[in-house]
């Protein structure tokens, strides 16, 4: 083979090694986002419950032992109650770290 067609085939190697990589690259987002948008979006208490719960209020649930969810499918709304294991959260930081996103104070010092 000569040199031209060599560098040819080369250049063609590299160009789909180029192609594929970014095809996998596309599908593994693709793949990602995807999931993510099922998470965030499901509202029953079937399937990522604890997932939808803490990408949409922005919280970490620690390590739970047992959930008790209802879903109205009328109001579309959920009540879940979680049984922390408590032998795994330092429950008093916890509190802190929730209280310290969520709790707003009464009055300012303006």
């Amino acid at each position: 083979m000569n040199r031209k067609r060599k560098k040819v085939f080369l250049i063609a190697g590299i160009s789909l090694s180029i192609m594929a990589s970014i095809a996998i690259e596309l599908l593994v987002f693709i793949s990602v986002r995807s999931f993510l948008g099922h998470v965030y979006s499901g509202r029953d208490c079937n399937y990522c419950n604890i997932d939808n719960i803490e990408v949409r209020v922005g919280i970490n649930i620690p390590g739970i032992d047992d959930v008790d969810c209802i879903y109205d499918a009328e109001e579309d709304s959920k009540t879940v109650h979680f049984s922390v294991k408590l032998k795994k959260v330092d429950v008093e930081k916890y509190k802190e770290v929730i209280a310290a996103k969520y709790v707003k104070p009464s009055h300012s010092n303006i």
